[in-house]
């Protein structure tokens, strides 16, 4: 493992313009180690506990599904994602922050 630094410094100096080049590309062999960035933990949206659909992850599965072609299953995905509809909605974020969701996957949730 290298420093993050030097992680850095490589993925730095990719050149994003050339074709087929991504500067993530140049962190598969050693990714730098993020700083801490003061996680929150909300678990509002977890409703009725495991497997129990809420009204908020019915409602984000529908409207991801509409908006971005997306499926959401209804024991963890979606209620994540009522988090962050919630949270756009009551303008938790700032404008230009980088906000990262991560699909997990959870699809056999959706033909159970």
């Amino acid at each position: 493992m290298i420093p993050a630094s030097e992680a850095i410094a490589r993925a730095r100096s990719c050149d994003p313009s050339n074709p087929g080049t991504r500067r993530s590309a140049c962190w598969l062999d050693s990714p730098p180690t993020p700083a801490p960035l003061g996680h929150r933990f909300d678990d509002r949206f977890v409703g009725g506990g495991y497997g129990v659909p809420s009204d908020q992850s019915r409602e984000a599965i529908d409207l991801t599904a509409r908006t971005e072609a997306i499926f959401l299953d209804p024991t963890y995905t979606s209620k994540a994602m009522a988090g962050l509809i919630a949270y756009v909605r009551q303008r938790q974020l700032e404008e230009g922050q980088t906000v990262v969701f991560w699909h997990t996957g959870g699809q056999v949730g959706l033909f159970a």
